[in-house]
């Protein structure tokens, strides 16, 4: 892309480009390497007004079995303290009556 500096723009440490629609149609391959490699930003004009915007698309989370266990791991036991306060609850539930499950 050969665009001239006027067509870049600095955004919080991020280049932003900007491009005609004919512009991104002839170069489409080329704009969006640039977007998922180089990590820029391209602003699609038409007829010189903001058209939409094509930014990296966020990194997917990348949350594992595992990781669950290591943070139940790392959380302390539930105490006493907890295990009495359960019973104490379910002790002092009124009993639900009137209520008949559906066969």
């Amino acid at each position: 892309m050969a665009e001239a500096a006027a067509d870049k723009e600095p955004t919080r440490g991020k280049l932003v480009r900007r491009l005609t629609a004919t512009e991104l149609a002839r170069k489409l391959s080329d704009v969006l390497n640039r977007v998922y490699y180089q990590g820029e930003t391209v602003v699609v004009e038409r007829g010189g007004k903001p058209v939409c915007q094509l930014t990296p698309a966020p990194a997917p989370l990348a949350f594992q079995l595992s990781d669950l266990v290591t943070l139940f791991d790392s959380m302390s036991a539930a105490g006493e303290e907890w295990a009495e306060a359960v019973a104490r609850g379910v002790a002092e539930q009124d009993e639900f009556e009137g209520f008949e499950w559906p066969r």
